[in-house]
């Protein structure tokens, strides 16, 4: 008798082991799959971050050009009033 009930629970107990280790592949997949889906998410957040730290940069370097070319227009038309007002 004990080796009816120790073969059944022998049994039983490899079928709980095979279970075991399907499930521990399931969930290492589900893992991989996750860390994955996170290592994307987290490459289109930087990508989006670069993208618009670029759009800001150009914005300021737009600013500059501006800045610097009403700076030389200020002293173009300085020196145009000089001469106008030597030759006039």
């Amino acid at each position: 008798m004990t080796t009816t009930t120790g073969n059944k629970q022998s049994i039983s107990w490899h079928k709980r082991q095979e279970e075991r280790k399907k499930m521990e592949s399931i969930k290492l997949l589900e893992r991989e799959i996750k860390d994955q889906q996170e290592q994307e998410q987290k490459l289109k957040i930087e990508k989006i971050k670069a993208r618009k730290l670029k759009i800001k940069e150009n914005e300021r370097l737009e600013k500059l050009k501006l800045k610097i070319s009403l700076k030389k227009l200020m002293r173009i038309k300085k020196r145009e009033g000089r001469t106008k007002k030597i030759s006039g």
